[in-house]
């Protein structure tokens, strides 16, 4: 089997390392494997596509791509004849028109949010075969010594306006503030269901337009509960004497408040994250869960690095992995960092050792990005997914 991978720009080269990983799973299952690699390599000769029985890409960045037949324009995945899997890492409304491409028979879509299956179909009336698949995690090369207490391996960012996300109309203004006090009251719904609430107590059809019209909302309210989520579990930990190591960017004015107790390294990519988490005790994945039916890589690369995850709760994750993670609260927030301080208290009592080792192990089976190949692989030749 002959599988050509685009493979695109990434910040921190998270996607680039996860689709290096994923095509080890395809190489694994005794596939040919061809690159193509958008950041470097020339223009693709599109006729040479049907050469392959599979063309992949994290985010689906192929599936806009339009070639000329004659006088009009038409999908690639229509021109040429083969079969097509975009694998989207982002709420499926990031990826709008892609999403609005995957209507073809020879054409897959892949998300990580379960939920966003069931949007793709409701909101996207033509969509066919869109799929859940989950996040991979890394596995450091290294098993270092566990030096570090308390890792919090995700970039503050700062503090933005509406208008920072092209936000001005009053309908948008009203939407807005609708979705952050539903957020507030329940952490576990994304904006994209708060905003579909809103429109249901309305009496207004959903559609994918109508969602689309109000992208902006969902993005800034997406980043507002993310930041006030870091800002509020940071603050605590550093407030109540835990030190802790940050990896991003934006942490100057808590650095400023706290010097003694946070350190932060900046511009790491992401395999110096990945060997720094398998240098931690605890990590912390202080993200707002906007994937109510999702896991995020930081969850398994802290299992698959013996280390013991703290984040967020779902309903979805807590039926997934159980006591696997340890989960925060975010609507009571007193008793967090007793949470943290007993974890590192029982970091090296036997039962949390095995726990630990037991937790690695299932991880190594079931959630590395080379094992997301082999199912990508699997899934494409019995037919799961198209």
């Amino acid at each position: 089997m002959r599988i050509l991978v685009f493979k695109g720009k990434s910040k921190y080269n998270v996607l680039r390392l996860a689709a290096d990983e994923v095509i080890e799973g395809f190489e694994e299952l005794g596939c040919e494997v061809d690159v193509h690699d958008t950041e470097s390599d020339q223009d693709m000769v599109i006729g040479a596509l049907r050469e392959y029985d599979l063309v992949f890409s994290i985010q689906a960045i192929f599936f806009t791509s339009m070639v000329r037949v004659g006088e009009t324009s038409i999908p690639l995945m229509q021109a040429i004849e083969t079969s097509y899997i975009g694998w989207i890492f982002d709420d499926i409304l990031s990826h709008y028109e892609r999403v609005e491409q995957a209507h073809f028979d020879n054409t897959a879509l892949l998300t990580i949010d379960k939920k966003g299956v069931e949007a793709a179909y409701s909101l996207f009336p033509n969509c066919r075969n869109v799929h859940f698949l989950p996040h991979g995690g890394f596995v450091s090369k290294t098993r270092n010594e566990k030096d570090i207490d308390i890792l919090f391996p995700c970039s503050m960012g700062r503090k933005l306006k509406m208008e920072d996300f092209g936000i001005h109309e009053q309908i948008e203004y009203t939407m807005t503030e609708g979705v952050l006090k539903l957020i507030h009251k329940n952490p576990r719904i994304s904006p994209r269901s708060a905003v579909l609430a809103l429109l249901r107590e309305s009496d207004i059809e959903e559609s994918g337009d109508l969602l689309w019209a109000f992208s902006n909302v969902i993005n800034y309210t997406s980043y507002v509960a993310e930041y006030e989520c870091k800002e509020r579990l940071l603050r605590i930990l550093l407030e109540n004497g835990i030190s802790v190591i940050a990896v991003g960017s934006g942490f100057e004015e808590l650095k400023a408040e706290y010097p003694k107790g946070l350190r932060v390294i900046r511009d790491a990519d992401i395999s110096e994250v990945v060997d720094l988490i398998a240098r931690t005790k605890i990590l912390i994945n202080p993200l707002y869960p906007v994937l109510e039916e999702g896991f995020h890589e930081r969850i398994f690369t802290a299992l698959l690095n013996n280390a013991i995850c703290v984040t967020p709760g779902s309903d979805f994750l807590e039926e997934q992995l159980g006591d696997r993670v340890q989960y925060i609260d975010l609507l009571n927030l007193e008793r967090f960092s007793e949470q943290v301080k007993l974890l590192l208290d029982e970091f090296d009592d036997e039962k949390m050792v095995q726990k630990r080792e037991d937790n690695y192990q299932w991880a190594l089976r079931n959630h590395t990005w080379k094992e997301r190949g082999k199912q990508i692989v699997e899934g494409f030749l019995n037919g799961t997914w198209m």
